[in-house]
């Protein structure tokens, strides 16, 4: 595994940052002006809870299962969202910048 991971779905291709450790996985995508693709990986399968505090754009959520199937997306999430959680327990979560989940579907497998 290498700091990068490319992440293919049916509709297009993305280069994403691994978000590897404990501070990476925390920070996300705090106070970064340009929204980047970026990938978390867990140990196991939960419902994992995120948010948008000191985001400074909307971004995109994929939320993706142990089989790397998307079983949800949130789009336009706004900065400040305290808890955005899946609906279902997940094992990996794409954050995008904003527009880019629609590229992907509910129930995609994807390859990564």
């Amino acid at each position: 595994m290498g700091k990068k991971a490319k992440i293919k779905g049916k509709m297009c291709e993305v280069e994403a940052e691994r978000a590897k450790s404990l501070s990476r996985k925390v920070l996300g995508l705090i106070l970064e002006r340009k929204i980047y693709p970026l990938l978390f990986e867990f140990t196991h399968e939960r419902r994992w809870s995120f948010h948008t505090f000191l985001v400074i754009k909307p971004i995109d959520f994929l939320f993706i299962d142990k089989n790397k199937r998307v079983v949800e997306i949130k789009c336009r999430v706004r900065p400040f969202n305290f808890s955005i959680k899946p609906q279902k327990p997940v094992k990996y979560v794409l954050e995008l910048p904003e527009g880019m989940g629609h590229l992907f579907r509910v129930g995609e497998k994807l390859k990564f």
